[in-house]
């Protein structure tokens, strides 16, 4: 309760920053609509960005995209801007054997006729496992697979026990980047959720593009 209260005392004291006293029911309404009182749940951010301290402190800012550029330049933003894009993935790693690959799943413990499924990088809500976890609860009956989770982040351990998948679930942790994309490799499909969203790029999506993982 009390680290819902400092963030929702720092939301307010950024608000009214940027948009006024005038416009507190706006914030109101916020609080209303986020889900038990979890702000960061809240379904709309995009409608109040509160950049305008960043915008009056930067001295310069890094963008992946052309799109956002223009956006702060119709925001006022007059220093220097930098538009770097994304990293192509294509010609950064090169894609390991069928015999590689088996031998990964083979470490992991998962069976030749399991579907190995993925969700990696940081474990937040923005990654919506608890409704992944629900789904492939009512899938276990129907479908052999095991889920591999990738990454640090919020503790699955309550989830993972209401919804039945002990005996489904491989979680690794923080890993290195050979480790990674070694685990990235060996999966059947990636679970990349991602609400809400401020319309980023997720760097583990295009990965596993260029890995023909779908």
């Amino acid at each position: 309760f009390f680290d819902i209260f400092l963030f929702s005392f720092g939301l307010f004291k950024e608000f009214v920053y940027n948009y006024g006293i005038e416009r507190i029911e706006e914030f109101n309404a916020i609080l209303r609509e986020s889900p038990d009182g979890q702000i960061l749940r809240y379904k709309n951010p995009g409608r109040y960005p509160l950049l305008k301290r960043v915008l009056q402190n930067a001295t310069s800012i890094i963008v992946h995209s052309q799109t956002t550029a223009t956006q702060l330049t119709r925001m006022g933003y007059k220093r220097r801007i930098c538009m770097i894009p994304l990293l192509n993935y294509y010609d950064k790693f090169q894609g390991a054997s069928h015999d590689a690959v088996l031998l990964s799943r083979k470490q992991l413990g998962v069976e030749n006729d399991e579907l190995l499924l993925g969700c990696f990088g940081f474990i937040g809500p923005t990654k919506r496992m608890p409704s992944v976890l629900k789904a492939l609860g009512l899938l276990k009956q129907q479908v052999r697979f095991k889920l591999l989770v990738v990454g640090e982040g919020d503790d699955l351990s309550a989830c993972v026990y209401d919804n039945g998948l002990e005996k489904h679930i491989i979680q690794k942790g923080f890993v290195t980047d050979e480790e990674f994309n070694q685990y990235l490799q060996s999966i059947d499909i990636l679970l990349n959720l991602r609400f809400p969203s401020m319309g980023e790029s997720s760097a583990t999506l295009i990965q596993a593009m260029a890995f023909a993982r779908p």
